[in-house]
């Protein structure tokens, strides 16, 4: 048997993956994060200030649609798993999720012109379920690839930080580039539908070149998928006390991050009373935290776990997004920088330990159970993954409509209560959420 189709047991004597092979594994994390962070940093100002639809009814559509598909990853999962082919388990999903994931930064951004002012919510929900389909498509058969590609997880946790760096940049894509083609392609729905087209052509060729690039990735051929009922694979992870804490701590670190990624546009655009292009400032302060922070956490990792840095991340993460509530409209940009950079730094410890703990966990399932189901774990890792996002955007618009926010009106015509609740939705909601993340992962006791 080939080097490619050598099945995952007894893999322990493997030489390293080529470079290539890491490479674009974790171009694929560009592609699908670029959607992802596109989505969540410019939908909900999307569909208020230019759809008009209420802030209350927007965050709800995008919760519920999120919330409806993410309860189908597990069964994506499984679906993967027990798939044969020559390309292994989990590519297949990749070529067709690429497809299906350029084609949705399309649907969602531009809504055609000729949809009544009725359909625009049902036309709305349905971009977001198509979104939602295509991430689940893509995203779970790749989360459960670095399994099969390499047996030691110090390389799995040098494999995640290419995921970081890749998310970094999605991250300057959706919360930078995106905005400022917004601006570029003159605004509206015009200039939002363009911006959605080029993002789409990226996120396909990304993904696509994620797709080529493994295919000398190691496969599973072998793998002993579980074919009991969903709902008894589901349970039996609750054993798992390990995958269970990791998750709970995702659940606050993305529903936090949610919330504050839902608000950056309505923070630099009202708060600070700057253009959109604004965001660009905030986005790349943290993006470049991230990328270069990557050596100092990959060793602090190395020495002290993954548990402990995520711990001393996720503190310091508490002390730098607090620091928003002192920006004000005559912040500079040098100001908004510095805040954005110092979460990004922390952010960049949070995201490596969090992922690179993954795997682990799905090594454990098989110590505990003797059998493979790395697709279904990985299933609710991204069901929670997405449910909790979604949490967040729809508890951003909670939070923006409590406060009386008035959809379209310039900073000037928005009341007090208002802005304070971008203020919370910024700095004080995230902070509470790391907190409590750092809490649960207290209990995680894998060591690595």
């Amino acid at each position: 048997m080939t080097q490619a189709a050598k099945s995952i047991q007894g893999a322990s004597d493997v030489t390293p993956l080529p470079f290539y092979v890491t490479f674009g594994w974790g171009l694929g994390s560009l592609g699908v994060l670029s959607l992802l962070f596109v989505t969540n940093a410019l939908v909900l100002k999307y569909a208020v200030d230019v759809l008009g639809l209420s802030a209350l009814i927007a965050g709800l559509v995008a919760a519920g649609c999120r919330i409806f598909d993410a309860l189908l990853d597990p069964f994506m999962g499984t679906l993967s798993d027990n798939t044969r082919t020559r390309w292994g388990r989990r590519r297949p999903y990749i070529l067709l999720g690429t497809f299906l994931c350029g084609i949705a930064s399309v649907l969602i951004f531009a809504a055609p012109e000729a949809i009544s002012e009725a359909m625009l919510p049902i036309y709305f929900g349905f971009a977001l379920i198509f979104y939602a389909v295509a991430y689940t498509v893509f995203n779970v058969p790749y989360m459960a690839m670095p399994v099969e590609m390499t047996k030691d997880r110090h390389e799995r946790t040098f494999m995640f930080s290419f995921r970081v760096h890749a998310g970094a940049i999605a991250g300057l894509i959706g919360g930078g580039l995106a905005p400022f083609l917004v601006d570029w392609f003159g605004g509206g729905r015009s200039g939002y539908a363009s911006m959605g087209v080029v993002i789409g052509l990226f996120i396909f060729a990304a993904c696509l070149a994620c797709f080529i690039l493994t295919s000398k990735a190691p496969v599973n051929l072998e793998a002993q998928a579980d074919k009991s009922p969903k709902l008894s694979q589901i349970k039996e992870t609750w054993k798992n006390k390990p995958f269970i804490w990791l998750m709970v701590a995702k659940v606050l670190v993305v529903g936090g991050a949610g919330i504050g990624g839902s608000s950056m546009a309505f923070f630099a655009t009202i708060v600070l009373e700057k253009s959109l292009s604004w965001l660009a400032y905030i986005t790349a302060g943290q993006m470049i935290g991230i990328m270069i922070s990557q050596f100092l956490w990959l060793k602090i990792a190395k020495r002290f776990g993954k548990r402990l840095t995520f711990i001393a991340a996720a503190s310091l993460y508490v002390v730098a997004t607090v620091s928003w509530l002192t920006a004000a409209p005559e912040t500079t940009e040098i100001g908004v920088v510095i805040r954005a950079f110092a979460m990004g730094i922390c952010m960049g410890g949070i995201m490596l330990a969090s992922q690179a703990m993954l795997p682990d966990t799905l090594d454990h399932e098989f110590e505990l159970t003797g059998v493979r189901h790395e697709g279904v774990l990985t299933g609710i890792y991204t069901t929670v993954e997405r449910g909790s996002s979604a949490l967040g955007v729809a508890l951003a618009g909670l939070i923006l409509s409590a406060g009386g926010y008035v959809a379209g009106a310039a900073a000037i015509d928005q009341p007090a209560s208002a802005i304070a609740a971008i203020y919370a939705s910024m700095a004080v909601f995230p902070s509470i959420g790391m907190f409590a993340s750092a809490c649960a992962i207290w209990n995680y006791r894998l060591e690595g």
